[in-house]
C-alpha cells in the first residue's frame, strides 16, 4: 500500500505488510513538493511506526526514487532542477518554498556521481529504516553506477 497522508499511512500501518511512503498529495491535485523533504519522510515513517504499535518491526517500508541526475556538480544540478521541478516532475505541485538543500536531501531525487548518490541512498536508509527503493525503469541506464557501488557495501 503506498501513499503520504496520514489517514491512509495509518490505516496502511494497521493492514498492509510493505508500505511505499510517498508525498502527501495536493488539493489541487499531483503531490506535495514540500513533502519531498526528508523531513518530511522522517515524520511520515515515525508516524507509521507509532500507528503500527506492535506490528512496526514488521513492516517493509519502500521508498520510490522518482529521478536521477548523474552530475559532477551536485549543486548546479539541484539548482537547475528546482527551477524546473514542476515540469520535471509533471506529478508534482509546488505547494510552498523549496530549496537546493531540500531537494539534494531529498529521498525521492539523486543528484551526483554514481558514489554520491549511492552514499546519500545508504544515509536515507539509515535515517528511515526503509527497507528498500522502488525505481522507475527508465532510470535504470542511469543508476548502473550507483548499483554497483551498493553491491559492494
Amino acid at each position: 500500500m503506498g501513499g503520504g497522508g496520514r489517514r491512509l499511512l495509518r490505516f496502511a500501518a494497521a493492514e498492509a505488510d510493505i508500505v511505499s511512503v510517498l508525498p502527501a498529495s495536493a488539493g489541487e491535485g499531483g503531490l506535495r513538493a514540500t513533502h519531498l523533504t526528508l523531513s518530511s519522510l522522517r515524520d511520515k515513517v515515525a508516524h507509521l511506526r507509532e500507528a503500527a504499535g506492535a506490528r512496526a518491526a514488521d513492516l517493509e517500508i519502500n521508498i520510490m526514487v522518482f529521478d536521477v541526475v548523474i552530475t559532477t556538480d551536485r549543486r548546479a544540478a539541484a539548482t537547475a532542477y528546482l527551477d524546473e521541478l514542476e515540469d520535471r516532475l509533471g506529478f508534482v505541485t509546488v505547494d510552498g518554498q523549496m530549496t537546493v538543500d531540500d531537494l539534494l536531501d531529498s529521498p525521492y531525487l539523486a543528484f551526483g556521481t554514481g558514489e554520491q548518490i549511492a552514499e546519500h541512498l545508504v544515509r536515507v536508509r539509515e535515517e528511515t529504516g526503509a527497507s528498500y527503493f522502488g525505481v522507475f525503469t527508465h532510470l535504470m541506464d542511469a543508476l548502473e553506477s550507483v548499483l554497483s557501488r551498493l553491491a559492494r557495501r
